[in-house]
């Protein structure tokens, strides 16, 4: 039963993720979107890619340096986690430092529409992540803290 549920639960929030609005279509439509796309596209898709690999990775880094400990999994991967969109923030800045022709926000939008996600989920995404990365990192330093 629970299998069941959590996959109407996941389906509906991958629904609600990659859900646009019709004005959203339209404004993605355009030419200029269009060639800010092929602009960035390769360099768009590896840093998506990369962050999703490299967050689930650390997820199980955490499961497995906690032995079992909840709170010291909890944790680990909110540190793991505001330590990985603190690099990915790092090296976007550094591509456009390098290349003086892209711009970060271009990039990012970029990054949504190739991960089939309107730029204003991506922001929601990135604010979600980051809230629960911190919630979690307060919650188990506190725990940590009071249970010495």
């Amino acid at each position: 039963m629970s299998s069941i549920l959590w996959v109407l639960i996941s389906s509906f929030l991958m629904c609600l993720l990659t859900s646009k609005t019709k004005q959203e279509e339209k404004f993605y439509k355009r030419r200029q979107i269009q060639n800010i796309v092929r602009k960035y596209k390769i360099s768009a898709e590896i840093i998506g890619s990369l962050f999703l690999i490299v967050l689930c990775a650390l997820i199980l880094l955490a499961l497995y340096q906690s032995g079992g400990c909840v709170v010291i999994a909890i944790f680990l991967s909110s540190v793991y986690t505001l330590l990985l969109m603190s690099c990915v923030a790092i090296v976007v800045y550094v591509l456009c430092k390098i290349n003086e022709h892209w711009n970060p926000d271009e990039l990012y939008l970029v990054i949504a529409i190739r991960g089939n996600m309107s730029f204003r989920r991506l922001k929601q995404v990135q604010f979600f992540l980051l809230g629960m990365a911190f919630s979690g990192f307060m919650y188990s330093l506190i725990y940590l803290i009071l249970d010495m």
